[in-house]
């Protein structure tokens, strides 16, 4: 495969990643460069971008980094504050991983789920 080409399964990977991230990030850049639609769109294209070309060492990052969140939160019970210390990133980041965790989970188990749906950890992203 040639340089700055990825492959269809990559390209799906990245569309996929594209759906799931594409609004945050909008108002996000919205946010930053305060109301700026159309300039805001631009930095995010530039952004999936560059994705595109570095997609096979960027792939599954954020959702190892989610794995690993999960794994000390609710595995070994540390706080987001020693979560954040130990992944090396920010504590906002460990609570937005924790909630969008805990919301895949709660839509696997639909109705089925054993709890109330309440404002534990990781509800507020």
């Amino acid at each position: 495969m040639s340089e700055g080409k990825i492959s269809p399964h990559e390209a799906q990977e990245l569309d996929a990643c594209f759906r799931a991230e594409a609004s945050d990030l909008f108002g996000h850049a919205c946010a930053v460069i305060w109301g700026d639609q159309a300039l805001s769109r631009d930095h995010v294209q530039a952004a999936f971008e560059a994705a595109a070309l570095a997609w096979r060492g960027l792939r599954g990052r954020a959702q190892e980094q989610q794995h690993a969140a999960a794994l000390l939160r609710w595995g070994l019970d540390m706080k987001e504050g020693e979560i954040a210390a130990v992944l090396g990133i920010a504590e906002k980041t460990v609570s937005v991983h924790l909630y969008r965790l805990r919301r895949k989970l709660l839509l696997q188990l639909g109705a089925d789920r054993p709890f109330a749906d309440d404002a534990g950890e990781g509800t507020s992203p």
